[in-house]
């Protein structure tokens, strides 16, 4: 958990200055060829590229699944080390950590666009990117909507625009669906925890936060003051959760979440066995999986 929570916490002290907007160009010759691709970035910077890039660095695992799942994997030249999905992405060169790239290899396979996120990279490396002269877009996904917005963008810098569309599209109809049923449900008290030792739980400030409020569930911890809340065990306990979700970075099993504290044995969840084990993975990236987190934590939620 400590790792996973590191890059975020350090690439939020960097003190980007994040400017949410959606402009974009694509200038269209009047043979119908594209010259010239601009497009604004979540820091509110214009990156233009002469053409679809064919090179690209992700120094990001939800960027690299967004690649592979608008069909843009050929364009990939490399990825960070904690890109692992899909399976084929290991394949890939790989250029050192989420906050420490390799910047020398990554100048040596002569990338025409490197793609950043703003929860995981350091405000150190896009500024040398930027004084190398390599044209960099920053993503920064805070809801679900910023996830879609995510992968139309990766899809014209590439030149996939019309998968990334389609994958919208599914996305889109699959989200729709899952708001149906939540919509009409009742909102079991939930309790999300990021962390075990300590107990560390999201608010609606956080990306994860959002979604376990779009899925049904009504937060113990939203009242919490920040957007990663220490909670206390009395504290759990007083609230006595109807549900506790735990990604695996921070268990193993649902008996190591139930065991952790004896005076759990008294908590609703506990004593009804709505216990829940979530992959990381597919939780806190901002990718196209995220959708599938929806899915899972409804289905969790009102089973």
């Amino acid at each position: 958990m400590k790792n996973r929570l590191a890059p975020w916490l350090a690439a939020l002290a960097g003190s980007f200055l994040i400017f949410l907007t959606n402009g974009c160009q694509d200038r269209q010759k009047s043979d119908g060829s594209r010259s010239v691709i601009s497009l604004v970035d979540d820091l509110g910077h214009s990156v233009s590229l002469s053409a679809p890039a064919r090179r690209v660095i992700s120094l990001a695992p939800s960027i690299t699944e967004t690649l592979y799942a608008i069909g843009a994997d050929s364009t990939i030249a490399g990825v960070t080390n904690f890109c692992n999905y899909p399976p084929a992405a290991l394949s890939k060169t790989r250029v050192g950590g989420i906050i420490d790239p390799n910047v020398e290899l990554i100048v040596n396979l002569h990338p025409d666009l490197i793609l950043m996120s703003v929860e995981g990279n350091r405000k150190e490396d896009y500024e040398r990117f930027q004084r190398l002269h390599i044209p960099v877009f920053v993503t920064n996904p805070r809801s679900i909507e910023g996830v879609l917005k995510s992968i139309r963008d990766l899809g014209l810098l590439t030149g996939h625009e019309h998968q990334a569309d389609s994958l919208v599209a599914r996305l889109s109809a699959k989200r729709a669906k899952v708001d149906s049923v939540t919509s009409l449900s009742s909102k079991p008290h939930v309790l999300m925890l990021v962390s075990l030792h300590p107990l560390v739980s999201v608010t609606e400030r956080t990306f994860i936060g959002r979604i376990l409020q779009e899925a049904g569930g009504s937060n113990i911890a939203s009242n919490a003051l920040g957007a990663y809340p220490l909670l206390s065990r009395e504290e759990i306990v007083a609230r006595n959760p109807e549900v506790i979700i735990c990604t695996t970075d921070a268990a193993k099993s649902v008996e190591e979440i139930t065991n952790a504290y004896p005076e759990w044995k008294d908590v609703q969840a506990v004593r009804t066995h709505h216990v829940y084990l979530v992959d990381a993975d597919i939780l806190t990236r901002p990718g196209p999986r995220i959708i599938d987190a929806l899915d899972t934590l409804a289905y969790l939620l009102h089973q």
